[in-house]
């Protein structure tokens, strides 16, 4: 697990993150598309980048929420070590997100929507079974209506003491918007 540091810090991890997913992506627009082929293979590799960066983004910024919500819940003070995993738990052992003020205080997991680790479903069960097992005061953090009447559904029926807090993440409407891209007249997509 990572050291979280200050929420300002973290966010400007997080932009810079994005900053450079986008930059990533803007490269692959100066690559030349000789032929369908090429224009799949690189249509693959920016769904890919793309859709990796985004679900790495969108978590860690859950994340980053989360820890707001807690310590403007008062789960947390100056004293609390914030610590984090921002992209993905390396240890089966370590949560998204952990308060320690000499001992662990407080244990968060974070279940987005839109993930790829796997249904949402299964990557709730998974949450929640190892939530169960850690120390301190548990917290899952979703951020759909959805997932939080299915992650309470199952602490209900498995008595597991554990705070489910739906955050939603900003909407992107507000983000400038994107060139859209031009068909030329009479096009398969101008005939659907």
């Amino acid at each position: 697990m990572l050291e979280l540091g200050t929420l300002e810090d973290a966010r400007t991890r997080i932009l810079e993150s994005a900053q450079r997913a986008v930059l990533a992506v803007r490269r692959l627009e100066n690559v030349p598309v000789q032929s369908i082929e090429d224009g799949v293979a690189q249509l693959t590799v920016l769904r890919e980048q793309a859709h990796d960066s985004l679900i790495h983004i969108r978590r860690a910024q859950l994340i980053v929420r989360a820890a707001e919500w807690l310590l403007s819940h008062d789960h947390g003070n100056q004293s609390t070590r914030w610590h984090w995993c921002p992209r993905r738990t390396a240890d089966p052992g370590e949560p998204d997100l952990q308060g320690c003020e000499g001992q662990v205080t407080l244990s968060a997991m974070v279940v987005a929507a839109h993930s790829t680790e796997g249904s949402g479903e299964a990557q709730l069960r998974r949450a929640l079974a190892k939530l169960a097992t850690m120390p301190g005061r548990k917290f899952l953090f979703v951020d759909t209506t959805a997932l939080k009447r299915r992650a309470v559904t199952r602490i209900l029926l498995t008595s597991w003491d554990i705070s489910v807090v739906q955050i939603a993440l900003p909407d992107a409407t507000g983000a400038r918007p994107i060139r859209p891209v031009a068909f030329p007249v009479g096009s398969a997509a101008s005939a659907s």
